[in-house]
């Protein structure tokens, strides 16, 4: 989601702004993925309510949760072909 793009299906207030920022969020370690998927279970169940929607680049309106596990997905690939990489190079040596 282009974070200049956005489209916000929710009233904009500070909570939906904090639900856009974490949606845009790309992890850039395991651990971070592991702890914005945590945050986008757990809090859901704390506060009671949902995470609001917005639109994808293309208009289509998605889920906060979709955005989430998109950029965990695009993060985890990254994470695996620099450790990929990097094995490979000890092995040369």
């Amino acid at each position: 989601m282009d974070r200049e793009r956005k489209g916000v299906r929710a009233a904009p207030n500070a909570e939906t702004e904090a639900a856009l920022q974490l949606a845009c969020i790309s992890p850039v370690t395991t651990a971070g993925v592991a702890a914005i998927l945590a945050y986008s279970v757990e809090q859901p169940c704390k506060i009671g309510s949902k995470f609001p929607e917005f639109d994808d680049d293309d208009g289509v309106t998605r889920h906060f949760e979709f955005f989430v596990i998109q950029n965990c997905a695009e993060a985890l690939a990254k994470l695996s072909a620099a450790a990929e990489g990097a094995s490979n190079a000890d092995h040369k040596h």
